[in-house]
């Protein structure tokens, strides 16, 4: 199942915030970004409006776990990701991948950068 939205945005920016100052809801999952902790930023417009997302790290990892499951499957890259807020990342998650333990070595980087997996396995 392939993205393929009527609309792609006019610019998207992905800031990764090394620290929050303080509390903040994910736009993805709802759960808390808790202060001192790193989230993935998200600036864009889609659809003529402007808008920002916050994403927090499980959900950053399972955004980026499932372009690799697309891509695997076929599609192209710029169809590979889903879209931020709402629930169209838990609803995929839910019918393709499912809900996996976030591994210590993922630190926000996209998937293509991942160590390969015999490495994932080692203690970093």
């Amino acid at each position: 199942m392939c993205f393929d939205y009527d609309d792609y945005p006019e610019f998207v920016d992905e800031v990764l915030v090394q620290k929050s100052r303080k509390d903040h809801k994910c736009d993805d999952c709802g759960d808390t970004i808790t202060t001192g902790s790193k989230y993935m930023a998200v600036f864009g417009k889609w659809d003529g409006e402007v808008e920002s997302f916050k994403v927090c790290r499980k959900c950053h990892y399972h955004r980026e776990l499932i372009a690799k499951y697309e891509i695997d499957e076929g599609c192209p890259q710029h169809t590979a990701y889903c879209g931020y807020g709402g629930t169209e990342l838990m609803d995929h998650v839910t019918q393709t991948t499912g809900w996996q333990e976030v591994p210590e070595w993922f630190d926000f980087q996209e998937f293509d950068k991942w160590p390969k997996e015999e490495e994932q396995c080692q203690d970093h």
